[in-house]
């Protein structure tokens, strides 16, 4: 699916395949870890994973579309049941919970990433169906909607 727009048609020794760009956008969006750290574990520098997160979240961004819908009615009643079964709640279509992504400081607009905290974080929030599956993750910078 990312595979046009992550290749790169370069003829240097160490270009980052699309599997490696993948890999670390997700090991960046899994963790919630500095860049830096993330460019140590991985081998790679501080900047190369600024650009390939930002590159795959463009890529990612470009199927929104074909990827993100609304539940269907079926599905709707189906997480319903399942919220019913597990704890007697009727109605019930998704568990939301939030959370503090800590993140290095940016350079553009810095003030506006300092939580309550005093640290700097993306605020994402995510909501689950009955099986704890995601159904929707959201922050700052990205969404996904899955069904």
């Amino acid at each position: 699916m990312l595979h046009d727009d992550l290749q790169r048609s370069t003829k240097r020794n160490h270009a980052l395949d699309v599997d490696q760009q993948i890999l670390i956008a997700l090991r960046f969006y899994a963790t919630g870890n500095f860049q830096q750290v993330i460019g140590d574990t991985l081998g790679v520098d501080k900047s190369t994973v600024s650009r390939v997160v930002q590159n795959v979240t463009d890529a990612l961004l470009k199927w929104t579309d074909d990827v993100i819908s609304w539940p269907t009615e079926d599905n709707k009643r189906r997480v319903q049941e399942g919220f019913h079964s597990l704890g007697g709640f009727p109605g019930v279509i998704g568990c939301i919970d939030g959370t503090h992504v800590r993140i290095q400081a940016p350079t553009q607009d810095e003030s506006a990433y300092v939580n309550r905290k005093g640290y700097h974080s993306i605020n994402v929030q995510a909501v689950c169906d009955h099986e704890g599956i995601n159904i929707c993750i959201n922050s700052q910078t990205l969404t996904f909607l899955t069904h």
